[in-house]
């Protein structure tokens, strides 16, 4: 028979895990995916990364999304209400899975066909909390988009390749109020600061130069649920521009973590206010016993 260290039983043990995780959200999620989405996804999930020694929160990854109980998987989908979109049919957005601590271990991601675009796996080295990520490409996405001639500059800083990227956070009154996002050659990239002021929640989105270029304000309700969303694009393309959403909540669990919510967008028409259907968001919950 042959023996393996620790070590390797132990990633083996929670690849199995994480497999295991993954087939009961989908048994969760409405619609199913493919066999041919399946391999997909296996080829592009990166190796697991190392789950210890864990660096500790002040709260863990659920608690800063808002999810109330034992959190194991949430799965996400979307439907298209303004009939501006691809496709209208309801859809996989995320699979998220959550260790039995309740943080990140693997989040899967699904483009606007519900095909799966993007596999990250979560862990620890060097002391500090990692991400590893893959894509997935289509014949039907974009080409990207290619630096002029002359612009492209050689790495000066080592890279390190087990990981994509490498998180930090900082807490207020028991809060999350900053995540910073650093590349694999330590260079700082994005970073989101939060501020909570009565029933309001702001968010601020900083580019890797440290510019602001999204503004996001949330009206809350008592159960701390947003239902107002204003969104002001700063960027000077003004790419995504401003909007304003409001949300009713359709469904909870039994944990009390929606499980429906509807979109409508406030757009300007003629000088007056319109509210148009804009989507409706699903999550399948799971948790661990």
């Amino acid at each position: 028979m042959e023996c393996y260290p620790a070590p390797i039983l132990m990633r083996q043990f929670f690849s199995c895990l994480v497999v295991v995780l993954f087939m009961a959200a989908l048994c969760s999620a409405q619609k199913a995916l493919t066999p041919e989405m399946l391999k997909m996804i296996e080829a592009s999930t990166p190796a697991a990364l190392p789950q210890e020694p864990v660096v500790p929160k002040e709260q863990t990854d659920a608690q800063d999304e808002g999810l109330k109980g034992n959190v194991k998987t949430v799965a996400g989908e979307s439907q298209d209400l303004s009939g501006t979109d691809y496709s209208e049919d309801r859809h996989l957005s995320y699979i998220e899975h959550y260790n039995i601590i309740g943080n990140f271990v693997k989040r899967i991601s699904f483009d606007y066909k519900g095909n799966p675009d993007e596999v990250t796996v979560y862990g620890y080295i060097n002391n500090a909390r990692v991400s590893k990520d893959k894509s997935i490409s289509y014949e039907y996405d974009p080409p990207p988009v290619m630096p002029p001639p002359g612009v492209v500059k050689k790495d000066t800083k080592q890279r390190d390749l087990r990981i994509s990227y490498r998180w930090a956070y900082k807490y207020l009154d028991g809060k999350l109020s900053e995540e910073q996002m650093y590349y694999n050659d330590g260079r700082p990239g994005m970073r989101y600061t939060y501020t909570r002021t009565g029933n309001t929640f702001e968010k601020l989105a900083f580019d890797d130069k440290g510019i602001l270029n999204q503004k996001y304000l949330f009206k809350l309700d008592q159960k701390g649920n947003a239902v107002e969303d204003m969104r002001v694009d700063l960027t000077p393309q003004k790419y995504y521009g401003d909007k304003k959403f409001v949300f009713t909540f359709d469904s909870f669990d039994k944990k009390g973590n929606w499980t429906k919510k509807t979109a409508s967008e406030i757009k300007i028409l003629n000088g007056k206010e319109v509210i148009k259907p804009s989507f409706i968001n699903f999550r399948t919950i799971t948790y661990y016993d």
